[in-house]
């Protein structure tokens, strides 16, 4: 018999269910309790996981049923005074109960925008949010008298803010549509505008 032959029986020996139940036995309780206690820390930690990203996408789910049930009520209001709206985005002149309505359908429109770009910024990033900034700042580029209302509005709220907050006070929103605004004007003059409401 070879030597490797005369082996082989010790090393089914070192393998055999009775040496590996013995080195079971043999573990320190202690240690045992320990990896137990790991394991279910760890399986704790992917629960909490796991119930974290579905309250997460369920506040998404919420912020945009909010963000559409808030666009379908303005564009109510806009359906109701029709014709106030077509002859105010126009920048026909209205009289003066007539611009109330037109300046308030106009500022309802802003902050719904505004709802958007804060709800895209938190949940998507300033990429996303972008898109509702660009969206709204060609929305007063092609309807003037929208513009007009949304210039005089932000110009009378600028006043009260540098007085309460000086010159540091955020403007994220207004200098967005503002930049986006003027980029607009230099791309195409304002007698080339396409006529487009967007409500």
């Amino acid at each position: 018999m070879t030597r490797s032959s005369r082996s082989e029986p010790s090393r089914y020996k070192e393998l055999s269910p009775r040496k590996l139940c013995r080195d079971l036995d043999a573990m320190n309780r202690k240690d045992i309790a320990e990896l137990v206690g790991l394991a279910a820390i760890v399986a704790s930690l992917v629960f909490v996981g796991m119930q974290m990203r579905q309250a997460q996408d369920i506040a998404m789910a919420e912020g945009y049923s909010s963000l559409f049930a808030t666009r379908i009520e303005v564009a109510n209001n806009i359906k109701d005074h029709v014709d106030i709206w077509k002859r105010g985005t126009a920048g026909e002149e209205l009289q003066e109960t007539d611009f109330a309505t037109f300046a308030i359908l106009v500022n309802q429109v802003n902050e719904n925008a505004v709802q958007a770009y804060v709800h895209l910024l938190m949940v998507e990033g300033s990429y996303s949010a972008e898109f509702a900034a660009r969206d709204f700042a060609g929305f007063l580029y092609h309807n003037p008298g929208a513009r007009n209302v949304w210039e005089d509005r932000e110009e009378y709220l600028q006043i009260n803010r540098e007085a309460l907050h000086g010159e540091s006070a955020p403007e994220s929103w207004p200098q967005a549509i503002s930049a986006y605004l003027s980029e607009l004007d230099s791309i195409q003059p304002p007698n080339d505008r396409s006529p487009f409401v967007d409500w």
